[in-house]
């Protein structure tokens, strides 16, 4: 195709542009647009994921550093125990299942008890959903050692606005009667109400510790 021509303010005849020189003009820009949207889509994408996944750490890491605190400062060891038989085991030398080889599997427990240092009792409690006036699945705190998950007798340690608790669970260990205990902590944490985008989508992120009562009354 001859490329088109008009006449300029001089009167002389001036070149234009063909076709198919402007079909490949549209096609440079509609790629190099489509390539600018991608990057601009991936650094949303990958902002609101780390987002996300900094304010379920920071429930998590909040939670995991209140307990450690009050159970590594206590002045009394109360016992850990599960809700289902409200037995609570006041020593944890042989809190193990399975063989002592290679590396023995800890009994997990539902809650542990401690008398703080101020002489109050305080028990750490993973409370599942729906368990009284249907309150979320969280990790509460109660006041005098109560095993009470109902949502007027535990103080949340979660946001639970924000975050959704999946695993929870304690462990207890001693190497004999006169040692101080160490309490293993472990839970995962999800966002609340996350939906099927890939941006909205995180793994389970899970915290675990261990803490030894260092300060218990002989």
């Amino acid at each position: 195709m001859k490329n088109s021509k008009f006449r300029n303010e001089n009167g002389k005849f001036c070149s234009g542009f063909t076709l198919v020189e402007l079909l490949a003009v549209m096609v440079v820009l509609v790629v190099v647009g489509a390539i600018i949207v991608q990057i601009l889509y991936s650094t949303i994408r990958g902002s609101g994921k780390t987002n996300l996944i900094t304010l379920i750490r920071q429930n998590g890491n909040f939670t995991i550093s209140q307990m450690v605190k009050i159970i590594r400062d206590a002045k009394s060891f109360d016992g850990v125990g599960k809700v289902s038989d409200g037995v609570d085991v006041a020593n944890c030398v042989n809190s193990v299942v399975g063989a002592l080889t290679p590396t023995p599997t800890p009994v997990l427990y539902d809650y542990v008890k401690v008398t703080t240092t101020n002489g109050g009792k305080t028990v750490f409690i993973c409370c599942p959903a729906g368990a009284g006036n249907n309150p979320p699945a969280t990790i509460a705190s109660n006041s005098g050692a109560l095993i009470d998950c109902s949502a007027l007798g535990r103080t949340s340690l979660l946001d639970t606005t924000a975050v959704v608790l999946g695993s929870c669970s304690f462990s207890c260990s001693q190497q004999n009667f006169t040692d101080h205990p160490t309490i293993g902590i472990e839970f995962s944490l999800l966002q609340k109400g996350g939906g099927n985008l890939p941006e909205s989508t995180i793994n389970p992120i899970y915290f675990n510790t261990s803490v030894s009562m260092r300060n218990l009354s002989r």
